[in-house]
């Protein structure tokens, strides 16, 4: 079998594979987490409150806070706030895309909410909740994520029926 001695220079969470015959065993490379963020995502927090207690995120969240907003996605957004009735202050609006590559950038929407520290994150739209989940994974203590449908889909929906759909928010 061997010498003993070399199974005990193998991690304890490899040696099972160790005894197995495994020998080599390629890692993926460490990825880079930014320590500090660019320009255009410190804008950003820049207009979020301190602490707030739910973030916002779609995917045309980056051009609705840029020089290209959807009016009447600015409105649904603003009705949904009044219908929350909650204390200013309360929500922030992150995107959850790069705004120059229109990309999903998880580590740089990780590090906002590091900074924020939302109790949950509103994600409206299933790309949303995708690109919130692959940031959240890199987090000690994740917030809670809320699928909510995509903007387009609240459109078309009636107030009531929008409100409906808040109520996951207020739990």
């Amino acid at each position: 079998m061997g010498s003993l001695a070399a199974v005990l220079n193998v991690p304890e969470r490899a040696r099972i594979l160790h005894q197995a015959g495994l020998r080599l065993v390629l890692a993926a490379p460490a990825r880079a987490t930014p320590e500090t963020l660019p320009a255009e995502w410190e804008a950003f927090l820049a207009k979020a409150p301190a602490r707030p207690r739910v973030v916002f995120t779609y995917v045309e969240l980056a051009r609705d806070l840029g020089k290209d907003p959807d009016p009447a996605r600015g409105e649904l957004f603003r009705g949904l706030a009044r219908h929350l009735a909650w204390p200013r202050g309360s929500i922030a609006f992150v995107p959850c895309l790069c705004p120059s590559t229109n990309r999903p950038a998880p580590d740089l929407f990780r590090l906002c909410i590091e900074r924020l520290n939302p109790d949950c994150v509103a994600c409206f739209g299933a790309e949303a909740v995708a690109a919130a989940r692959a940031a959240a994974d890199g987090l000690s203590t994740p917030p809670r994520l809320i699928p909510l449908p995509d903007p387009a889909e609240l459109l078309a929906l009636s107030e009531p029926e929008r409100a409906a759909l808040l109520e996951p928010l207020r739990a």
